[in-house]
């Protein structure tokens, strides 16, 4: 559940982006930041359906490393899942509805059982997961 091995290929990647701003957020910024590592990774490289669960699992016990989630850490996790959405989003705009559906799935089997009934912000997720996937299957 470590995402630090992934550093080495955001790095490539961020480094043939054309102004390379994103590498020096990386560096300067994003190595010390868990959530904000998180975001980047997930919003530059592709991963399978079991590594996106594995990295977001191994995020929220991270983030529940001193005892329960407050609600400063709900929140980066929901900012995780918004990055996820917004790729699952785009796979769905390329066409790739499996790779679109497999991503927001990966979301909700990861967030769901960590959500409290009385838990907004992981409630948020759930449902945008949901409605998404509902948005979906009218595709297929």
């Amino acid at each position: 559940m470590n995402i630090l091995p992934y550093i080495a290929a955001l790095e490539k990647v961020l480094a043939e982006l054309p102004e390379k701003g994103h590498l020096f957020t990386l560096r300067e910024y994003a190595l010390d930041d868990r959530i904000l590592l998180h975001k980047m990774i997930f919003r530059f490289l592709d991963f399978s359906y079991a590594e996106t669960v594995y990295l977001l699992k191994g995020l929220i016990i991270y983030q529940q490393r001193w005892g329960e989630l407050n609600e400063i850490a709900k929140e980066g996790i929901r900012e995780v899942s918004t990055v996820l959405m917004r790729r699952a989003r785009e796979y769905q705009q390329s066409g790739d509805l499996v790779k679109a559906m497999e991503l927001a799935f990966a979301i909700l089997v990861t967030v769901e059982p960590e959500k409290d009934p009385e838990d907004l912000v992981y409630y948020a997720v759930v449902m945008d997961v949901v409605g998404f996937i509902t948005e979906l299957e009218k595709l297929f």
